[in-house]
């Protein structure tokens, strides 16, 4: 799945250690873990 910039910029938003997980954003956002965290991290993203 393809997000879009305001996608990636909710997903980052959202993100709150412990409380709204990387897990729960990817099942959310139908991407991996992996891609969540390359997003919180500002590493990477598709779009």
């Amino acid at each position: 799945s393809k997000l879009t910039w305001i996608e990636v910029e909710e997903i980052r938003n959202k993100y709150v250690p412990c409380k709204y997980s990387l897990r729960k954003l990817g099942k959310e956002y139908n991407v991996s873990t992996a891609s969540i965290f390359n997003i919180i991290k500002e590493i990477t993203w598709k779009t």
